[in-house]
């Protein structure tokens, strides 16, 4: 910062070297004021008290156009440093030199629209007005230059104005330096913020490829379950093209069906009527002809089967005998010893393949059954005591599935139907 009420004693001019430890005090340099130009001409740069360059080079010219006037002028010979440009600078517009009507021209060129301005104030007081309100806007580099070199401004409003700048110029280093500070303070927190944004970034790239990977697989998915669709609307569209070439076969088909369903229940209860006008005779004949070995074979297993009504051997031909449950290697020789007695065969797993709710139909249609207590569920051995309690329909228990344990029970099933030899 330069002095700008006089000149240090120790300040050397133009071309000396700084001393700034003198060993002896220097002789006081006298202070000869420019001669002020008379009339409304306009003051040039070299016109200026001796303390004015300083400020008018330092704040009205950027260092980049001082050097480029400067080295313009000197070519080689123009100094390398920027204080030195500075201080060239001032020692060439003390005197009217090229360098100093080039600064000269630059300075008009520059700040021509406050030049303008300036040109309608014919007084100190005004131009004092218009000083101090440019000090607080933007242009005061501008309104610096156009102040000093205007024709009204006298000794006082120039020893202001120089005051008013060098204050302003310490207010400026004092804000340059915060902005320095600031701005430290903003590239350690920028650099901060890099560092997290790289994290976030390379967060972001893990999750997106973890989402590509997982759209790769519900793309898999989607297309597994498309196929599956496919499928089953091909199965759909098979299913139900054979279901109309059924009906177009047979459209008797739902009738037969009703038809098939009134048969079973008449001949339920047919087989109930049969079976009380059975019970019927057998009441009007008296207890005396009951056999005394059915009483004697029954007993025994009346505690773990329903009692089965006496069936006569002649009548099991073109009966419809019911077996439940049984190995299914053990049915063809049931169904070859049943067909070879003459009666009609029907055969029901208990609900292992065939479906539970087809059992009381069966039971319905048969005039015996016969139930393998070793192969058959809890379920369909209960609905088949049951239904044979309810309805009285004979039932044989046979607890072996081979050839032998069927013949044995029809065997006591027979046994049981003969009448007995008169003693």
């Amino acid at each position: 910062m330069c002095r700008i009420a006089r000149p240090h004693p120790f300040w050397p001019t133009a071309g000396q070297p700084l001393n700034l430890w003198p060993t002896q005090a220097a002789p006081a340099l006298p202070d000869i004021p420019a001669p002020r130009p008379s009339g409304s001409r306009r003051r040039r740069l070299w016109e200026l008290d001796s303390h004015a360059f300083c400020p008018v080079i330092g704040v009205c010219l950027p260092l980049d156009a001082v050097r480029a006037l400067v080295q313009r002028e000197q070519g080689a010979e123009a100094p390398t440093d920027d204080y030195g440009l500075h201080c060239e600078a001032i020692a060439a517009s003390k005197r009217r030199t090229p360098l100093a009507e080039r600064i000269q021209q630059a300075l008009d060129t520059r700040y021509a629209e406050a030049l303008r301005t300036t040109r309608a104030i014919k007084d100190t007081e005004a131009l004092a007005s218009w000083w101090r309100a440019a000090l607080q806007g933007d242009g005061v580099a501008g309104a610096l230059w156009a102040t000093l070199t205007h024709a009204a401004c006298d000794t006082l409003l120039e020893e202001q104005v120089l005051h008013d700048i060098h204050l302003l110029q310490h207010q400026w280093g004092a804000a340059e330096r915060a902005d320095r500070r600031r701005l430290r303070e903003l590239q350690t927190a920028h650099e901060r913020l890099q560092h997290s944004q790289g994290t976030l970034l390379a967060r972001q790239a893990e999750q997106l490829q973890q989402q590509a990977l997982r759209l790769e697989q519900l793309q898999a998915s989607l297309v597994q379950l498309r196929g599956e669709l496919i499928g089953r609307d091909t199965r759909i569209a098979q299913l139900s093209h054979a279901l109309a070439q059924a009906q177009q076969a047979s459209p008797d088909l739902a009738p037969r069906r009703e038809l098939q369903a009134q048969v079973l229940a008449l001949r339920e209860r047919l087989v109930g009527l049969d079976r009380a006008l059975r019970h019927a005779r057998l009441a009007a004949a008296g207890p005396a002809t009951l056999p005394a070995s059915a009483s004697a074979c029954t007993a025994p297993a009346a505690a773990a089967a329903p009692v089965p009504v006496p069936l006569p051997w002649p009548a099991l031909s073109q009966r419809a005998v019911l077996c439940v449950g049984g190995r299914s290697r053990a049915v063809p020789v049931y169904r070859h010893v049943i067909e070879r007695e003459g009666a009609h065969f029907a055969h029901h797993d208990g609900g292992t393949e065939h479906s539970p709710a087809q059992l009381e139909a069966c039971l319905a249609a048969a005039d015996l059954v016969i139930c393998q207590t070793g192969c058959i569920s809890h379920d369909a051995y209960w609905r088949v005591k049951s239904h044979c309690k309810r309805t009285g329909k004979p039932c044989l228990f046979v607890e072996q599935s081979s050839r032998s344990g069927l013949q044995r029970a029809l065997g006591l099933a027979h046994a049981a139907a003969s009448p007995a030899t008169p003693s």
